[in-house]
């Protein structure tokens, strides 16, 4: 490896992005099971007298939420793969994180202009429009973040190979 510090420093920066994520994303987790309207996302996709388990899967029953649920797991797939491969010495390595770090800023950036689950309304809406009623359903707290994990779960076979088409390994 050409730059050990940089590789250090990149592995550092990804399991900071991942700590970050995880913290949005538990905010908004947070922002549902108090029931607070001032957030427009719960204030669309929650109702105050929903159940707990309804509550936590309306967090990725709607198009911000299951965005941030996305990059939260991409990110922990390249957190992951960061830390496992840490002490690589092969020169796809840097590679493969180069890819995983540009789908998440792509993603990222996509978030933050467009589909942002954190905008705010003044006054507070006083209920929710409550959770899409064929989403009410438990199969909806498991399927969406089990179907997520596993797309990148065998992600990282495709960043190798951006990693070694882009080295022309291939």
């Amino acid at each position: 490896m050409r730059w050990p510090a940089m590789m250090r420093l990149t592995c550092i920066g990804i399991l900071a992005q991942f700590a970050l994520l995880l913290l949005a994303f538990g905010v908004l987790t947070y922002c549902f099971l108090i029931s607070d309207f001032s957030v427009i996302y719960v204030a669309q996709h929650s109702y105050s007298l929903l159940s707990w388990e309804l509550k936590l899967a309306a967090v990725w029953g709607g198009h911000e939420g299951s965005l941030l649920l996305w990059v939260l797991l991409l990110s922990a797939w390249s957190a992951l793969f960061a830390w496992h491969y840490r002490q690589q010495t092969d020169p796809l390595f840097p590679l493969t994180l180069a890819v995983l770090s540009l789908m998440l800023a792509a993603l990222l950036l996509f978030v933050v202009l467009w589909s942002d689950p954190f905008v705010r309304i003044f006054p507070p809406a006083i209920e929710g429009r409550d959770l899409n009623p064929m989403l009410q359903h438990p199969g909806l707290i498991f399927h969406p973040p089990l179907l997520l994990s596993r797309v990148w779960r065998f992600d990282g076979g495709g960043e190798r190979g951006a990693g070694e088409f882009t080295a022309q390994r291939v």
